[in-house]
């Protein structure tokens, strides 16, 4: 570390609180959840539109379901145990939207064959927005652009892509976060905040009015600025010169703080119900759940690209 670097303090993890209360809310489990997925997958695998195109990508469907429990258990419960880029390995599939309807319609059904109602809603909800990102990844492959992000403008509301697929040389990958992510949320976050003060203000006596997001995001302002100064000033420079005795300690209080910012997330999800709209929302109010969509993908790839990527390169091999 630096001469004179601050001290990078112990970080606990806020996912197993935030786990505990949505499994309390939704009645959701582990076991409901692999019964969901098994289940579901046993229904893709007999369709004759879906099961063809599964048969001919998945040999070992044992792992396919392990790595898909992983999935739902990290996507319905925030458990971080899922670990990948669906977009990335998705995007050169030959399918459209109708098959991604088909999809949903047998995942609804699973989804209230095998969980209680609130639990049925809350993956159906999550389902849904995979498909509708999926689907995404997949037209913007067909046009040239996988890997691309979104840049967005709350004002305008339109995207330009700027970047393509990450580096994988570690050096590399550190000056790709600065520029695409750090750079990224340092132009999101304010504006957004600026956004839900107008939104909060001038709908303070709508029921479904985000109130407090404007703090929260605020807030999350600080926090992640914290957080990028430490990978700008000590990890990033560390890895860029090969790494340095000890590395795994700064890493492990970077995977500590993307829990937390998950946690964050899951809470704009809470005073947002999940991104949802009310009737008739005006055009800032549509603007800034978009734009908070856009964020939290952005911050999703972030944290996966750091934690899947970059970080194990670095740390020491399972029991060493």
């Amino acid at each position: 570390m630096p001469e004179g670097a601050p001290p990078l303090p112990p970080t606990r993890s806020a996912r197993p609180a935030l786990t505990a209360g949505i499994m309390a809310e939704t009645g959701l489990d582990e076991d409901r959840l692999t019964a969901l997925v098994h289940r579901f997958y046993d229904k893709v695998r007999a369709d004759a539109v879906l099961g063809p195109i599964f048969a001919e990508r998945i040999a070992d469907w044992g792992a396919h379901l392990a790595k898909m429990v992983d999935f739902w258990s990290s996507v319905a419960l925030m458990t971080g145990r899922y670990h990948g880029a669906p977009g990335v390995k998705h995007a050169a599939l030959p399918v459209g939207w109708a098959h991604f309807e088909r999809w949903l319609a047998l995942f609804r059904e699973t989804a209230h064959e095998t969980c209680p109602p609130a639990g049925a809603a809350h993956v159906i909800l999550r389902a849904e927005r995979i498909a509708r990102s999926l689907n995404f990844a997949i037209e913007d492959a067909a046009r040239g652009r996988i890997g691309a992000a979104p840049r967005f403008d709350p004002a305008s509301k339109e995207t330009t892509m700027s970047q393509t697929v990450p580096p994988t040389d570690p050096a590399e990958i550190t000056a790709y976060i600065e520029s695409r992510y750090h750079a990224r949320h340092r132009e999101q976050l304010p504006d957004l905040a600026a956004l839900a003060a107008k939104v909060e203000q001038v709908h303070a006596d709508m029921p479904a009015v985000p109130a407090g997001l404007s703090a929260l995001l605020q807030r999350l302002i600080g926090e992640l600025e914290v957080h990028m100064k430490k990978e700008e000033l000590i990890l990033f420079p560390a890895i860029r010169r090969g790494g340095m005795p000890g590395i795994e300690n700064p890493i492990a209080v970077m995977r500590a703080d993307h829990d937390d910012h998950g946690a964050e997330v899951a809470r704009i999800r809470v005073l947002t119900a999940d991104l949802t709209l009310p009737e008739g929302a005006c055009r800032k109010w549509t603007a800034l759940y978009e734009g908070l969509e856009a964020f939290i993908d952005d911050l999703e790839a972030h944290v996966a690209l750091e934690n899947d990527v970059l970080f194990p390169q670095f740390e020491p091999a399972p029991g060493r």
